[in-house]
Formats: C-alpha cells, sequence, structure tokens
C-alpha cells in the first residue's frame, strides 16, 4: 500500500509505502485453535465488514448473503444451521472496538459438521432412550408386581367366600392380611357372618329341643347329635350365637358381665401344605379338645369356621378373661400333635374382650375380639390381645 505525502500547499514531498503479510492472522488463527483445543474438524474463519472472507478457506469470496451477514452483525453473536453450505453448525460473533474505537465489524465464525457436532447429544439421546426404556419396563413389572400382590388378599377373601354354603366346614371367612383397606373389609364380612349366624338361631333352636341332650350333658361334647360341629363336636355357630345372645340379654337385664375369646391356630395353612390335611384335621380338634377342656362348664365354646373357635365366658371380669386366655395359650403350645410319624407344634393367638356398655348387641362384643386377634397377629402369634371399648361415635361414622 502507498499514499503521497504532501506539504500544506498541496506539493508531493515524498510517499509513504508499507506491506501488509497476512501471516501474522493466520498464526493467530493456529494459536487461537491450539489454545482452545479445537477438533481438527472445527473451521475458523474473519468475515470483513463487506462479506467477503478476511482469513479462512475461501479467502476474499463473500460465502453469506448480505441478508444474513446484516442480521449476524445486528444480533452480534449466535449459532445456526447452515444447510446450504455442508449442514454445518455455526456459531458466530462480531468483533467489538476498543474505547472510543467502533472496531472493523470483522464477524468470526467457527463452523463444525452438524453430525460431529450433535454426535454427543445423539448418544446421550440414546442412553437416556436405553436407560428410559428398562426404567419403564422395570417400573412397569413392579407395578404389576404390587398390583399382584395387593390383590391377591382380595382374591383369597373372594375365594373363601366363595366356599362358604357350598362346603359344610367352611362358615366363616379366613382373615386376611394386607392393607389398612383389606383388613377392613374382611373384618366387616365376617362381623357380617357373625350377625347372620345370629339369625340362624331359630332353625337351631329347634333342632336343639327336638334332640336336646339329657339333664347334666355337656352340650360341647365330642359326639352331640344337633347343633354341633362335625369335626369337633363343639358346638356349631348358630347354637353358639343362641347362646351367646342369651347372655348378652342377661348382661344387660342384671349386669352379669360376660366375655367373648376368639382363638386362631397359628400358620395352619403351612400345617396343611407340610403334613396334609388329615393332620390338619388333628391339629384341629387337638385345639378344640383343649379349649373346651379349660374353660368352665357354664362356659361355652364352638368351631368358628376353619382353624378359628369363639368362647363365650360367663361371669368374668377383665383380669380373669386375661388370665384364662394365656392358660389356654400355654396349654396348647405344651400339646404337641402327634400324628403318624410327625410331632407337629402348635400355637394359637387370642384376641379377648370383655362386655362393655358401649355394645349394643353380642356382635359387637365378638367383633371387637376379633379385631382384638389381628393386633395378636400383627404382634407376632402366639400371644393375647385385650380388645378396647369400641367408640360409638366411631361405629356411626
Amino acid at each position: 500500500m502507498a499514499f503521497p505525502v504532501r506539504t500544506p500547499d498541496g506539493r508531493v514531498v515524498g510517499v509513504l509505502g508499507a506491506r501488509v503479510d497476512w501471516s501474522w492472522a493466520n498464526e493467530l488463527r493456529d494459536a487461537l485453535r491450539n489454545s482452545q483445543r479445537l477438533a481438527p474438524d472445527v473451521e475458523l474463519w474473519v468475515i470483513g465488514a463487506g462479506g467477503e472472507v478476511l482469513i479462512g478457506p475461501e479467502a476474499g469470496r463473500q460465502i453469506f448473503p448480505d441478508g444474513l451477514r446484516q442480521e449476524m452483525q445486528a444480533k452480534v453473536r449466535g449459532t445456526f444451521l447452515d444447510h446450504d453450505r455442508g449442514n454445518m453448525v455455526t456459531g458466530y460473533a462480531v468483533a467489538e472496538g476498543f474505547r472510543d474505537y467502533p472496531g472493523l465489524n470483522w464477524i468470526v465464525v467457527a463452523r463444525r459438521p452438524a453430525a460431529v457436532a450433535y454426535a454427543r447429544a445423539h448418544e446421550l439421546g440414546w442412553i437416556v432412550l436405553i436407560v428410559g426404556t428398562v426404567v419403564a419396563l422395570f417400573g412397569a413389572t413392579l407395578v404389576l408386581l404390587a398390583a399382584d400382590q395387593l390383590a391377591a388378599p382380595l382374591r383369597a377373601l373372594a375365594k373363601h367366600a366363595d366356599r362358604i354354603g357350598r362346603e359344610s366346614s367352611e362358615t366363616m371367612i379366613a382373615r386376611q392380611r394386607g392393607s389398612r383397606e383389606m383388613l377392613t373389609l374382611s373384618s366387616a364380612l365376617r362381623s357380617l357372618l357373625i350377625r347372620t349366624a345370629a339369625g340362624e338361631r331359630p332353625a337351631e333352636e329347634v333342632a336343639l329341643k327336638v334332640a336336646a341332650p339329657s339333664h347334666g350333658e355337656d352340650p360341647n361334647a365330642p359326639g352331640a347329635p344337633a347343633g354341633s360341629d362335625a369335626l369337633t363336636g363343639l358346638m356349631s355357630r348358630g347354637a353358639f350365637m343362641t347362646q351367646a345372645i342369651d347372655a348378652m340379654r342377661y348382661y344387660k337385664r342384671y349386669d352379669r358381665s360376660i366375655a367373648t375369646l376368639v382363638l386362631d391356630i397359628d400358620r395352619f395353612q403351612h400345617v396343611n401344605r407340610k403334613f396334609g390335611r388329615a393332620a390338619g384335621d388333628a391339629v384341629i380338634r387337638r385345639v378344640a379338645a383343649v379349649v373346651a377342656d379349660m374353660v368352665r362348664s357354664t362356659d361355652k365354646v364352638a368351631r368358628y369356621g376353619g382353624e378359628e373357635f369363639v368362647v363365650l365366658l360367663r361371669e368374668i371380669d377383665e383380669a380373669q378373661t386375661r388370665l384364662l386366655a394365656e392358660r389356654i395359650l400355654k396349654k396348647v403350645e405344651s400339646a404337641a400333635v402327634i400324628h403318624g410319624s410327625d410331632v407337629i407344634g402348635v400355637t394359637v393367638s387370642i384376641g379377648a374382650a370383655v362386655v362393655a356398655k358401649q355394645d349394643r348387641d353380642v356382635e359387637d362384643l365378638i367383633e371387637r375380639a376379633d379385631r382384638a386377634l389381628y393386633a395378636a397377629k400383627d404382634a407376632g402369634r402366639n400371644c393375647v390381645r385385650m380388645a378396647v371399648p369400641a367408640d360409638p361415635e366411631m361405629r356411626a361414622a
């Protein structure tokens, strides 16, 4: 580059010349690449104010349309996907001046193939997709397992309910485990069957009158012809409810206390599976005999259904009720059942309830004992739990 040097009056007194070497710009570009550890596939360009390439491939050519270049200069910095020139991800920044120097309005451009630039993002996308799919499948499996686990008590409840009325030995729904709602439903259905048994008492009374035992004969004795359980000889549920309702009336008229025990053989299904149905029947008969032997002649014992028993106690308080329940518990535990060559250990859980003013009828009393039995099972089995009087407001709700 050269231009004349003139005096104030316009005379040419010399010429000032300069040589511009752009190698420094290339060196600057390379230094920038190295300092930023840029990948070899990244292109660095410097675009002049007029749009021509000053540094980089295709130097001297105007590669961006005027409209795009003006937009880049207006936005100062940004990125876009250049489909017209090889599908390149393009980032740019307009060079700024310094203090009062406005700068040359050059644009520094960095370009990289989109396939390379987005490779890591695509890889992460696939990883997220695969992990998400695995997690979704795992979650769906857990949901199905949880749903099956939650539905299992409901299926068992339906199975037991279906057997009632079809099999003579099934008169009560088995106690179910599970959620609080499942326990409430199971308890409500059991309470319904208790009340239904109370409705059976007229027919039972007729049967008892037709085949009444002679004076002094114990109705709990095995082999009683009417109102008795075929397997154990204990009172049937209907016959028991007749006695229990009469005892409740006597309590309300004369304030003579009564109590109930509800017993359940622990892990009875395990006995059936391991030793067979005949062994299970032997266990039921043995527990029935122990309980019948432990109570007074004025007390009543019935097989309540399956492996459950219910006891009606007269003229008794809470301390005496607990003491008797604990004695029965220990007696059963010490009375192993010998079936063939097998010695089967047996334990029971007991729920006990003493009549309270809040009890509307004997069904309320038995239901409280039944709930106490749930508590005994939850406490680890082979124990006694006493029921608390029901809250009338909670019952009404």
